[in-house]
């Protein structure tokens, strides 16, 4: 390896972190060529105490992580060429060829000071290991090359500050620290001497703030006020609320389905989700350029039925508060894309476990986001898909409700038996009219028709009709 930078930043006072190019042969298929890596290499020295290296009382031994570092400006160039000058080049179409770029990185050696072998790790990895005198591999059972090993989390995660650091231009943070996870190793796929190393590495970094998301303007961690006012305003406007660039643990981060980014940036957008779940949306830039494989190690959630469900329980309560706040054919129209939008997610999601989503399912049916009015006194509210007094009109319930799976579902009554129910009621009601104009001509059962009357206006004062 040939250092061509000199240190470039101090993390720690045991810490180095250095830029460098590595030229390497290419494979067999390409053996006439040549490939030039740039590399961001992190050190850091220990002391051993009193263990020793075979026989050797040793006083300090560094370990050395070099990173392989992608061209992202010549990448991004290329693609922006390839698509014509003149082209509107879509963000995704950018984002899409980081991501390949970096799924497409070579696996990295190991070294002891001279290269040893591949250990299906994503970084070239230098450390002082014990090897046999074919230097064909480490030492699996030696104890000092197993203390090496529980090091290199360590410096794995002292490696985060070369990435995010002070130091790095906030435009740059998001395709950094897609080069940085890109790297995490997969305890599936590296050799036994590396499981522990890749486990504990995996769990350290769900302490760690390494995941760059949006979040609201002024975002101070204390609940908001204003936030469904706001957020139905911007909804009705098609306009959208100030963002700006964090960092937060794994657990706070959600990912958002390709398929249905634009139908939730629409619906939710990162102060809702904020309030409802305090929890945070990806940045776009480093969702889309990092490969699937280390997110799903981080176990960073993606947006599913249960986010759409307490975005949508936290609006609806909200709402009942202050009713006056927001038209409520706004509510309703918010309302209806929401169930639309959860059908889809829910049949995404029931190709898998099925007993999440059942558990989602029945929540939803107990939130009261279904605007309804009384069918006598005609005053609007929500009430909950299965409120066994919510009547469906199939003539008014929006066709595009009627033929989803899991939206139809989640009222508990059959829009047929409703209709005919609903019938019965006019008919009793025009019953009673009638029985009114006899008792008014013959004044005969006077107390009787009041009575008759009386139970079927309270009967009737208790149906409501959907709003939609």
């Amino acid at each position: 390896m040939r250092v061509l930078v000199p240190i470039v930043r101090q993390v720690a006072l045991d810490v180095k972190v250095t830029k460098f190019s590595h030229h390497s042969s290419s494979s067999k298929a390409e053996h006439c060529s040549e490939k030039v890596f740039n590399f961001i290499k992190v050190e850091r020295t220990f002391n051993p105490g009193t263990r020793k290296r075979i026989d050797f009382a040793v006083k300090e031994t560094t370990i050395s992580l070099a990173f392989p570092v992608i061209d992202f400006d010549s990448l991004d160039a290329a693609v922006l060429a390839s698509n014509g000058a003149d082209a509107n080049v879509p963000a995704a179409a950018v984002y899409g060829a980081r991501r390949r770029a970096l799924e497409k990185l070579p696996i990295q050696l190991v070294f002891a000071f001279l290269p040893v072998r591949r250990y299906s790790l994503r970084f070239a990895l230098q450390a002082d290991w014990v090897t046999p005198p074919s230097r064909e591999n480490i030492e699996v059972t030696d104890d000092w090359n197993l203390w090496l090993v529980s090091l290199v989390p360590q410096v794995f995660i002292d490696a985060k500050h070369a990435f995010c650091g002070a130091h790095i231009a906030p435009e740059k943070v998001c395709r950094n620290m897609s080069a940085y996870v890109s790297a995490i190793p997969n305890e599936n796929q590296v050799y036994e001497l590396f499981h522990d190393a890749a486990r504990d590495i995996t769990q350290r970094l769900q302490y760690e703030a390494i995941c760059p998301i949006r979040r609201p303007v002024g975002e101070t961690g204390e609940p908001s006020t204003g936030v469904v006012e706001a957020v139905l305003s911007c909804y009705q406007n098609g306009k959208s609320l100030p963002e700006e660039l964090g960092l937060v643990v794994p657990a706070k981060a959600v990912s958002v389905p390709r398929a249905f980014a634009t139908q939730i940036a629409e619906l939710v957008p990162p102060a809702l989700l904020l309030e409802a779940r305090e929890e945070y949306f990806l940045q776009d830039e480093f969702a889309q350029s990092t490969p699937k494989a280390p997110l799903e190690c981080l176990q960073v959630q993606e947006f599913g039925t249960r986010h759409l469900v307490a975005v949508m329980e936290y609006i609806c309560s909200g709402w009942q508060a202050a009713p006056n706040s927001v038209p409520r054919a706004t509510l309703s129209k918010w309302i209806r894309k929401c169930l639309l939008l959860f059908d889809s997610l829910a049949r995404k999601e029931s190709m898998g476990i099925d007993a999440k989503l059942r558990e989602t399912f029945e929540r939803l049916q107990n939130v009261p986001c279904i605007p309804a009015k009384s069918c006598v006194g005609k005053e609007s509210t929500l009430l909950a898909p299965s409120h066994p007094q919510l009547y469906l009109p199939a003539a008014k319930l929006a066709p595009e409700l009627q033929q989803y799976k899991f939206t139809s579902a989640l009222f508990c009554v059959d829009v047929r038996r409703t209709d005919a129910a609903f019938s019965r009621d006019e008919q009793v009601r025009a019953a009673s009219a009638s029985w009114l104009a006899f008792a008014a001509t013959l004044l005969r059962a006077f107390s009787l028709t009041l009575l008759f009357c009386s139970v079927c206006c309270r009967h009737a004062s208790t149906t409501y009709s959907l709003c939609f």
